[in-house]
C-alpha cells in the first residue's frame, strides 16, 4: 500500500500489517502527493502525482528501487490513472488546467487534453464494467469520458467530448 502525503513525501505501507516500512520514495517533491495509482499489470509499479508548486507525474518501479519516468504535466496533478494498456497514464488537474490528460509513458509525451470542466477536477475514476473515465469537477459537474476501444488503448477519434455530463450534482 503505498499513501501520499502532506509533508511531501509517499510512504510505502506493508499490505499484511499496515505498519510502515523503512521505504519511502526519495525524490522529494516540493508539494503535497496527493495521485497515487498502482500498473494493474506490472507488479511494484506505482504512479505519483504532486501539487501546484511541483506539477509532476513521477512513475517508481519499488521492484528495483528506481524511478521511470518523470513528467512535467506543468499544472496541479489532482489524480492519476493508468489506462488499460498500461502504457498510457490519465491525469486530472487543478485550478489552472481543469482537464484530463492522456500520456503515453514510453515517449512521456501529452497524447491528448480532454476538456469540459470550468474548475479544478477533485476526482477521477475507472469504471470496473467498460473502462469508461469519469471524473468529478469543483464546477459540481460530473463527467463520464469513453477514451479507449475494444483494444485497450487510447482513441484519439472519440475523446473530443464526455459521453455524459452531469452537471450541478448537489
Amino acid at each position: 500500500m503505498a499513501v501520499g502525503c502532506n509533508d511531501n513525501k509517499v510512504q510505502i505501507l506493508q499490505s499484511s500489517s499496515l505498519q510502515a516500512t523503512s521505504e519511502t520514495l526519495t525524490m522529494v517533491y516540493q508539494s503535497a502527493v496527493k495521485a497515487l495509482a498502482w500498473n494493474p499489470t506490472h507488479r511494484g509499479v506505482l504512479a505519483t502525482g504532486s501539487g501546484q508548486n511541483d506539477q509532476r507525474v513521477v512513475v517508481w518501479d519499488l521492484v528495483s528501487g528506481s524511478y521511470r519516468n518523470c513528467i512535467d504535466t506543468k499544472s496541479q496533478v489532482t489524480g492519476v490513472l493508468w489506462a488499460p494498456s498500461s502504457n498510457e497514464l490519465i491525469t486530472s488537474h487543478g485550478h489552472f488546467d481543469p482537464n484530463l490528460r492522456v500520456w503515453d509513458m514510453g515517449s512521456n509525451t501529452n497524447k491528448c487534453k480532454l476538456s469540459g470542466h470550468s474548475n479544478m477536477i477533485v476526482s477521477i475514476a475507472k469504471c470496473p464494467l467498460n473502462d469508461h473515465v469519469i471524473s468529478l469537477s469543483a464546477d459540481e459537474s460530473l463527467r463520464v469520458w469513453n477514451i479507449f476501444t475494444k483494444n485497450k488503448s487510447f482513441n484519439k477519434s472519440k475523446h473530443s467530448s464526455s459521453l455524459l455530463s452531469l452537471d450541478k450534482i448537489r
